[in-house]
């Protein structure tokens, strides 16, 4: 379990959104809501020379959190967003089955509706063969549970 402030997120080269041999960074600020166990976290992606290409609020995340459920609450926040206006371009941490890479993002193949579980488990996947590197302070952080 770990709690999460000021943390960094690097994502190895086989992530592609914003662009396809990109290194991302993202940076996590929290607050303890007035709720005590639960925070609100801002993930903010960014390229290796830091440059800010996102940034997703997740709120009320329960406290101490593993990072198997970070990424599952991000990948679900994404996924729900993309169903509430299905569009034929979808921006989030990996890539759906059928979609093609592009430059920010992934373009499906049909304008469709994504299940958050199928994205999430691909997300965990994709983590377990260092696709992407989690990064705590300065610590580099290799265990989800």
């Amino acid at each position: 379990m770990m709690s999460w402030s000021a943390d960094r997120v690097r994502r190895g080269a086989n992530w592609h959104p914003p662009c396809r041999d990109a290194l991302a960074a993202a940076s996590a600020v929290s607050r303890q809501d007035a709720e005590v166990g639960r925070m609100d976290l801002v993930v903010t992606d960014a390229t290796a020379t830091g440059k800010e290409t996102a940034r997703l609020l997740l709120e009320g995340l329960p406290s101490p959190l593993t990072l198997r459920d970070l990424i599952r609450f991000r990948v679900r926040e994404e996924v729900a967003r993309h169903n509430a206006s299905p569009a034929p371009r979808f921006n989030g941490l990996v890539q759906p089955s059928d979609a093609e890479a592009h430059l920010n993002g992934y373009v499906l193949p049909r304008t469709r509706r994504l299940d958050w579980e199928v994205q999430a488990d691909a997300a965990i996947r994709a983590f377990e063969r260092n696709s992407f590197f989690v990064f705590v302070g300065e610590g580099q952080v290799d265990d989800l549970d």
